[in-house]
């Protein structure tokens, strides 16, 4: 696997449940790998034990992962550095419509985060834990060897090579499903909100996605934190919908 500096920023595109659990419990849920919704993961270990890479694929159960995405565009696509620049500064600002599509059809949000400050968080927890970027290939032609179980976890489809993903896993024996990772706030590991793009007739969605995060935050720090809030946004990626926010918290 392949690890980044600790400085790169890593984005996670979630659903309005899913990030209003993290928002109001401050907790970074890892799941089990083999509870995943993602059939095609299962189907790597299937393909491991079939040709006789691994023996069992039962140790995958001690594996608790977060996924997240480095959000970077890559720059053989384009003709000009210009348009790479420009494509890539897009992407940061507005997020991507294929993981707009794919994670917060209903309505949802794009937190950001550090590897340094995920990492930070999972020591101070005294964890046992790897990450780094996932590789994507071909199932059917392997470009490297697979050298065991770890090395499994951070391989994926090229089918999915849009995604990018960067890969946060636990290694521990637990009974339940999901581990449940207490922070001391979501600014501990949150510093970025992007609110999901709507077309013109929904603007309102995203509109009440935007102060139910502002509000909820005045009230909960009973402050009002100018910082957190200049990075909570509206994505523009279709269209323009204004955020001003005043001293308490209204549009």
């Amino acid at each position: 696997m392949k690890t980044l500096s600790e400085d790169t920023f890593v984005y996670k595109y979630m659903s309005l449940d899913s990030f209003l659990f993290v928002l109001t419990s401050s907790d970074l849920l890892f799941q089990r790998v083999r509870n995943w919704p993602d059939r095609y993961e299962g189907f790597w270990f299937e393909f491991c034990i079939k040709n006789g890479i691994l023996k069992s694929d039962s140790i995958v159960d001690n594996y608790y992962g977060s996924c997240w995405c480095l959000q970077k565009e890559d720059e053989r696509f384009f003709d000009k550095l210009e348009d790479y620049y420009a494509s890539q500064h897009g992407i940061l600002q507005n997020g991507s419509s294929c993981m707009w599509g794919s994670y917060c059809i209903n309505g949802g949000v794009r937190i950001r985060s550090s590897i340094g400050k995920i990492c930070n968080l999972l020591k101070k927890k005294n964890l046992s834990f790897i990450h780094g970027e996932i590789k994507y290939e071909n199932i059917e032609s392997v470009s490297s060897p697979i050298s065991g179980i770890e090395d499994l976890l951070f391989r994926k489809s090229s089918s999915f090579r849009e995604e990018k993903e960067y890969r946060f896993y636990i290694k521990k024996e637990h009974e339940e499903s999901v581990l449940k990772i207490k922070t001391n706030g979501i600014k501990e590991i949150i510093d970025e909100i992007l609110i999901c793009p709507n077309i013109n007739s929904d603007a309102w969605k995203s509109r009440s996605i935007f102060r139910l995060v502002v509000d909820y935050l005045i009230d909960s720090t009973k402050k009002y934190d100018r910082e957190l809030l200049d990075n909570i946004r509206i994505s523009g990626l279709y269209s323009s919908i204004s955020e001003e926010v005043n001293e308490i918290g209204e549009l």
